[in-house]
């Protein structure tokens, strides 16, 4: 992903990660890519799941 990040030059870029479960990964890799301006988005089916991403 930071290959394609350093190729494309946008001022902002858009992540969805479906399926995000407890948003463990998706906290993890907004870290990971924190010199760039991403817009980080979490879906998953499940209202506890989700209820529990927003608890971090």
């Amino acid at each position: 992903m930071e290959a394609l990040l350093n190729s494309t030059q946008l001022s902002e870029y858009n992540v969805l990660d479906l399926s995000c479960g407890t948003g463990l990964y998706l906290q993890k890799q907004m870290h990971y890519f924190d010199l760039f301006n991403i817009n980080w988005h979490g879906l998953d089916k499940s209202e506890e799941m989700l209820n529990k991403a927003k608890e971090s």
